[in-house]
């Protein structure tokens, strides 16, 4: 329970997080940027619809080619971010840089289609533990409709709805816990190894693991 409720409050900012996964990246957000100049081609299957501008589909390489926010004229293998995507220099605002932001980087994997789609901004993170993805929301989905019939709501056609409804909110973490066995890792005290199969990048282990202890 203490491993369940740490990872469920990280990730949804101390239960606050009730909109969906926050897209306002501003220039001065260095850790926030630094997630996404990491980020690899993990989360198969991998469409072939890619916008250019990304690096080629393969498991575990680099998938944006962004390496800064800003770039010296003197440094010719850098790549910095378009301005159309930080928080508080692009023209966009609010929810509509947030849709433009996920719809680039989660694109074409995951089950999710290319940029024009909108999916990555779709399937972005949602509910307690941050749902991600279209191919897990089909699977929360599928399981929601086979046992809890009387809850039954489409989270594929709305996602929004696990931020919506009280108990989506929550059981939509359960399932994503059960169905990762992280009970197993949790009574065997492996507080890092719950964090990688939530957030491959580990994003927040310092504070998860803090907050695990605090709990216990």
């Amino acid at each position: 329970m203490a491993n369940f409720l740490a990872q469920t409050g990280y990730e949804s900012n101390g239960f606050s997080a009730k909109s969906g996964e926050n897209g306002c990246y501003t220039s001065s957000n260095i850790e926030g940027w630094n997630i996404w100049f990491r980020k690899t081609w993990y989360e198969s299957p991998f469409g072939n619809s890619y916008d250019a501008s990304l690096n080629p589909a393969q498991k575990g390489k680099k998938k944006l080619k962004w390496t800064a926010i800003t770039c010296d004229s003197t440094d010719k293998n850098c790549v910095a971010v378009p301005l159309e995507f930080i928080c508080g220099e692009s023209a966009l605002k609010g929810d509509v840089l947030t849709q433009k932001l996920f719809s680039y980087v989660y694109q074409c994997e995951g089950g999710n289609g290319n940029s024009a789609s909108g999916d990555g901004y779709k399937y972005r993170g949602h509910g307690a533990i941050q749902l991600t993805w279209r191919k897990t929301y089909e699977a929360f989905d599928k399981w929601l409709k086979a046992n809890h019939k009387d809850k039954y709501k489409n989270v594929v056609a709305n996602p929004n709805l696990l931020d919506d409804d009280k108990e989506l909110y929550v059981l939509s973490a359960m399932w994503f816990w059960d169905t990762n066995d992280l009970n197993d890792l949790a009574d065997n005290g492996r507080s890092d190894d719950i964090t990688k199969k939530i957030n491959k990048g580990k994003e927040g282990t310092k504070e998860r693991l803090e907050y695990t202890n605090l709990l216990k």
